[in-house]
């Protein structure tokens, strides 16, 4: 009697989407999802098993195998999408950003790989992020895993302004150099601006 084949592999999650719109102008957040002109401060849904917030789609199983054979190995996990992203913009937060969650991984004969979190606000040049609210990063894994960046600027002429009740959950990375003049941290003092 001859073996039965082996099971399917499973199938990965997709990745979380990022918010509604890509900004490009001047933009204001006062609660926890509005970020204005119909877009949210989270991610978009994710592939099988994702939601509205950004969270990736969990990896698929691996297939059951037949007679003797070996199941298939688990999907990956999908990547959380991004709280916020664009170039050329202006955001002054005073609610909260947060990226999606990273999928789960699929089980299997071997095991998936978790998807990653996504960062609350990515900006990729010529951007200003005024916080006074709360920006962090999605987890990994189902929000079991490692944080992603709550903040990553890169192409350069980015700054951050620090207002009073500002809370940063997570790294704030720039790995802009000196293109563009490099990016700048501003300390807003302790009221906002009017």
């Amino acid at each position: 009697a001859g073996l039965g084949g082996n099971g399917g592999a499973g199938g990965s999650g997709g990745s979380g989407g990022v918010a509604q719109v890509t900004l490009d102008g001047s933009v204001s957040t006062t609660g926890n999802d509005s970020v204005g002109a119909g877009a949210y401060s989270s991610g978009g849904g994710g592939g099988s098993g994702g939601t509205s917030k950004g969270l990736g789609g969990n990896g698929g199983n691996g297939g059951i195998s037949g007679y003797n054979g070996t199941k298939g190995n688990g999907g990956n996990g999908g990547s959380g999408g991004n709280g916020v992203s664009g170039a050329g913009f202006t955001l002054t937060n005073t609610g909260s950003i947060s990226g999606g969650d990273g999928g789960i991984a699929g089980a299997g004969s071997t095991a998936g790989a978790a998807g990653m979190g996504g960062a609350g606000v990515v900006a990729t040049g010529g951007s200003m992020v005024i916080n006074a609210g709360t920006i962090q990063g999605g987890f990994a894994a189902g929000g079991s895993g490692a944080q992603a960046n709550a903040i990553d600027f890169s192409g350069g002429g980015n700054t951050l302004e620090l207002e009073a009740g500002s809370t940063i959950v997570g790294n704030v990375v720039s790995t802009s150099g000196t293109s563009g003049g490099g990016d700048t941290l501003a300390l807003g003092g302790d009221t906002n601006a009017a």
